[in-house]
């Protein structure tokens, strides 16, 4: 789920496979998320505050 807000944007990640999950959100024209380790059930949120033009 990605929300956009007016300093930036929000993306909520859940893992919902049968195991552990290594994933990163990949961005255009922001900076992608470090690597996140999310065990089955865990989730997380990456946020990016700033101005980014198109």
């Amino acid at each position: 789920m990605v929300g956009n807000h007016a300093d930036g944007f929000d993306v909520h990640l859940t893992n919902n496979c049968t195991r552990t999950m290594r994933v990163q959100v990949i961005v255009d024209y922001a900076p992608d998320s470090a690597c996140h380790v999310l065990p089955r059930g865990a989730d997380t949120w990456y946020s990016y505050e700033g101005i980014f033009d198109l």
